[in-house]
């Protein structure tokens, strides 16, 4: 019972008329790169390529109107009988704990498929 992964972006609808428009992006072997706008020793503008680093990422999809599409969790766990009732979305399995946290219940669980 981690922090839920983040597995990609979707266009957030309260978003999509107050953030910048995103441009163009390119993926490859190498990471994802945007165009950067940069300056010569003329004075004269140029555009390159830059590399996002893994950290820039999460803002610039966010800062750009997207929204994080995160991987289901596999157990969902409330409070039930002075215990937690844990449900693993994997096996369908329902078990009622007391004595001990979710998150103790979720390591001792292991699934019957």
């Amino acid at each position: 019972m981690s922090k839920p992964q983040i597995i990609g972006y979707e266009v957030d609808p309260a978003q999509v008329w107050t953030a910048p428009p995103m441009p163009e992006i390119q993926m490859d072997k190498e990471g994802i790169s945007i165009p950067a706008i940069g300056i010569d020793d003329h004075g004269d503008s140029f555009e390159a390529r830059r590399y996002l680093g893994a950290d820039e990422i999460d803002g610039f999809m966010r800062f750009h109107g997207m929204k994080r599409v995160y991987q289901a969790r596999q157990f969902h766990a409330k409070r039930a009988y002075g215990g937690y009732r844990l449900h693993c979305r994997t096996c369908k399995e329902t078990t009622l704990t007391s004595g001990y946290l979710p998150h103790d219940a979720a390591l001792r669980h292991r699934c019957k498929s």
